[in-house]
């Protein structure tokens, strides 16, 4: 379940599906993102979207709930999915790159569809001032990587 848990309205629900379809002796393998740990344009980007995104009538995406936002909500969520074992590790995606790089990385993601052309070219030009003052942008996502066993496994 890489990168997908926090979408579902029901993670724990979703979690039980993933025991129940896995192999005896099988290991479950979560990544989720988190804020990165290194200050980038990447926590400015998201912050424009949501503003661009709220000032158009638009609810961007939430993501992140209690549960899928935090190490001990992550915790609790596969401990309530029965399973033991719990292992975390953080990490960063290092997505550093040219002005062009980074913007065609922001472009891609899923709330630019929410944004009329008007936000969309208010936000370029946002992010342009911050994208065109450097050669190397620093561009950076967090993520936790969990692995755990269903409680029958162990």
């Amino acid at each position: 379940m890489h990168l997908t848990l926090p979408f579902f309205a029901d993670p724990r629900a979703a979690l039980a599906e993933v025991v129940r379809v896995l192999r005896p002796g099988g290991v479950v393998s979560v990544i989720v993102t988190t804020p990165a740990v290194t200050p980038n344009v990447h926590h400015l980007f998201v912050d424009e979207v949501r503003r661009l995104a709220a000032a158009g009538g638009y609810k961007t995406l939430k993501l992140k709930n209690g549960r899928t936002g935090s190490v001990d909500g992550l915790k609790q969520l596969f401990a309530d999915a029965d399973m033991v074992d719990v292992t975390i590790h953080g990490d960063e995606l290092d997505l550093d790159g040219s002005a062009t790089e980074v913007w065609e990385v922001f472009a891609n993601m899923y709330d630019w569809p929410l944004l009329a052309d008007a936000a969309r070219t208010e936000l370029m030009e946002a992010c342009e001032q911050h994208l065109a003052s450097a050669a190397m942008v620093p561009c950076r996502i967090g993520i936790w990587h969990l692995t755990a066993r269903p409680r029958a496994n162990a």
